[in-house]
């Protein structure tokens, strides 16, 4: 990716699409390396694997292949260590984990507990990479197009 495809499948105008991606660049600056690093080691058919040590399938020769492969794979790693936590929960909470949309974890719990849930699933499932707290986020709601973000 870069401003040609942020001005191609994104139609951002052209200066706006180097301004961004300039600007990108230059906050992410050791993104460039390592995927530069990835493409290397993808090309010389080195084995990659994800911030957990796990061995990252790439089929192609690109960059992007590489680090989104290795993204996606860290990011699911992170999703089932949230799981695995959350699982270990007093059942007594009336929360369930329902099922994981991409990296999204869905619980069934009855309404009078709603204001509590962010408290409860926090407790077990807050994670850091390297220092770095990772949002937990939630919404509630009957149905997809129902869900109101809790704060």
């Amino acid at each position: 990716m870069g401003p040609n495809t942020l001005v191609e499948q994104y139609k951002f105008d052209r200066d706006e699409a180097v301004a961004l991606w300039t600007r990108f660049n230059r906050v992410f600056s050791k993104l460039d390396h390592y995927r530069n690093i990835l493409s290397e080691e993808v090309k010389q058919r080195k084995p990659l694997t994800n911030y957990f040590g796990i061995p990252v399938t790439v089929d192609i020769a690109s960059a992007f292949s590489a680090v989104n492969a290795v993204i996606q794979s860290t990011s699911a790693c992170i999703l089932l260590q949230a799981v695995g936590k959350f699982s270990r929960i007093d059942n007594n909470n009336d929360i369930r984990l329902f099922f994981t949309v991409h990296d999204e974890i869905i619980f069934d719990a009855p309404s009078s507990m709603h204001e509590a849930i962010p408290r409860i699933v926090t407790e077990y499932m807050k994670n850091e990479i390297e220092g770095i707290s990772l949002p937990i986020k939630f919404s509630v709601g009957k149905s997809w197009d129902t869900l109101k973000v809790l704060e």
